[in-house]
């Protein structure tokens, strides 16, 4: 009885749309369910009922989650100490795993459902984090014997919790918040994860065929979501991850990846596809419904693949089969590879529309579309619009790329313009050449990490802008995300 009462909202859920079936009628029977006074008549011993009587109350669960959040907070504050070269050993970790094992255990071993609940899933939102943490802790030695208490391999147990018990937005931010960048596995979580994404590619097959019928699809999306987190960050060679993308394909074809389209590049980026599966990714990606600006990574990274096997795209006959073909840096995502007979019209295409400096110079720069010729150069010269330059530093990479054409003689005619424009613009002043540019007060940091690694080395050699760039990439929220590899130069 108390497993109905548990899962009543998951029955309501899911026959809500059942004609045949009363749902409200069930629920309302289930809720009149008086589970304590069913407790209190039963022969059964004090103890245990005792136990249910927490169970009932939360009060079990309820302290168990006080705990895990003093447990969390000391790990995350030791791998803090660990990374300024302090060390310590403590249980720390073990107490807090303990915490969801016993919840878990408890759950199996008695075939009760109570993890379904705000208490449980918040106490396995911490001891993930403390998990994670944990395993990310530097591995300060001291000694022969003495180093710091940390998870060094992540088990078949720990990705069991991963995966399954925490939504996939939710571990996503985890990652991010706490900066979790590599995992490593040890044999029997491997295996776990090779066996999970080899049944997944068996249940698509059998679904493709009608054998088998996914029953709960959001379930289904939410654990190869957070497959893909984890093999985004793993730091071995596993051939076998592969085989997820067959699966990835079928959820697409479903329904979009909210909110994933830098998890999805990743994954193309790391773990190149064969050219079947390419291709019909590349097709989910570009005539979809609706995308983010963020995918066109994937969608470039996949084109390279085509274009690596002399792949065109064959749905694409013209301009006008492409959708969205004013968004310029979408369509320049997958430019090669389409027909010639295509090119030539969206280079002609794009002639016409383009104005902005920096939409021009990221088409010629990123997506290596000829397009950079005296007068649309001229044009985008007159009027270059930097604004909205929050999240995208505008002005800096089109100084950079300026820098660049302007020491290429095959644009020799481009030159003058080029050095006009420089007159009025300090930054550009400022690449054209770096190392003599003497307003040392006006040089941005992030001007400094747009440079080659030998000019910055020369640049920081001066105290003033050493200090800004460390500080830029230290508490620059786009400045730690965008130039972490300034510190091996620092």
């Amino acid at each position: 009885m108390y497993n109905m009462y548990s899962i009543r909202y998951g029955v309501q859920h899911q026959l809500f749309e059942r004609e045949d079936v009363d749902v409200w009628s069930i629920l309302k029977e289930i809720e009149a369910f008086d589970l304590p006074s069913i407790l209190n008549k039963l022969p059964i011993d004090a103890g245990i009922k005792h136990v249910f009587e927490d169970l009932l109350s939360y009060r079990s669960q309820g302290n168990k989650l006080v705990e895990s959040e003093s447990f969390k907070e000391k790990i995350t504050s030791q791998r803090k100490s660990a990374e300024r070269g302090g060390r310590s050993m403590n249980s720390n970790i073990y107490l807090l795993e303990s915490k969801f094992y016993q919840d878990f255990s408890f759950c199996n071993d008695n075939y009760i459902i109570c993890d379904n609940n705000r208490f449980s899933q918040t106490l396995y939102h911490n001891v993930i984090i403390g998990i994670l943490n944990s395993h990310v802790t530097p591995a300060v030695k001291s000694g022969k014997y003495f180093q710091n208490t940390r998870i060094e391999k992540l088990t078949k147990e720990h990705l069991l919790l991963l995966l399954f018990h925490i939504s996939s937005k939710e571990l996503l931010e985890i990652m991010r918040q706490y900066d979790i960048k590599n995992l490593t596995l040890g044999q029997d979580a491997c295996k776990y994860l090779i066996r999970l994404i080899e049944n997944s590619s068996h249940i698509i097959k059998q679904s493709n065929d009608g054998s088998y019928k996914i029953i709960n699809e959001e379930l289904f999306r939410k654990v190869v979501q957070n497959i893909m987190i984890i093999v985004n960050r793993i730091d071995s060679e596993m051939p076998e991850i592969y085989n997820i993308y067959p699966t990835v394909n079928y959820l697409l074809s479903i329904q979009y990846f909210w909110s994933f389209d830098n998890e999805l590049s990743t994954l193309v980026y790391k773990y190149k596809l064969g050219i079947d599966d390419a291709i019909l990714l590349l097709n989910h990606l570009i005539f979809r419904s609706y995308r983010q600006n963020t995918i066109h990574q994937a969608i470039f990274n996949l084109s390279l693949i085509l274009k690596e096997y002399g792949k065109e795209m064959e749905d694409i006959h013209s301009i006008e089969d492409i959708p969205e073909k004013n968004n310029y840096f979408f369509v320049g995502s997958f430019f090669s590879v389409l027909t010639i007979h295509v090119k030539r019209e969206i280079i002609a295409y794009f002639k016409q529309s383009i104005h902005g400096l920096y939409t021009l110079l990221v088409l010629y720069e990123n997506y290596r579309i000829p397009i950079l010729e005296e007068d649309l150069l001229r044009k985008a010269l007159k009027t270059p619009d930097f604004s909205d330059d929050t999240y995208v530093n505008k002005e800096v990479f089109s100084c950079s790329v300026l820098r660049r054409v302007r020491k290429n003689d095959k644009y020799q005619s481009l030159h003058s313009l080029i050095d006009d424009f420089a007159v009025r613009n300090e930054c550009l002043q400022f690449f054209l050449n770096p190392i003599e540019f003497e307003k040392i007060d006006k040089i941005e940091p992030v001007w400094v990490c747009y440079c080659e690694d030998w000019i910055i080395q020369n640049l920081l050699e001066n105290r003033v802008i050493k200090e800004k760039v460390k500080e830029y990439i230290t508490n620059d929220t786009l400045g730690k995300r965008e130039f972490d590899h300034m510190w091996k130069l620092l």
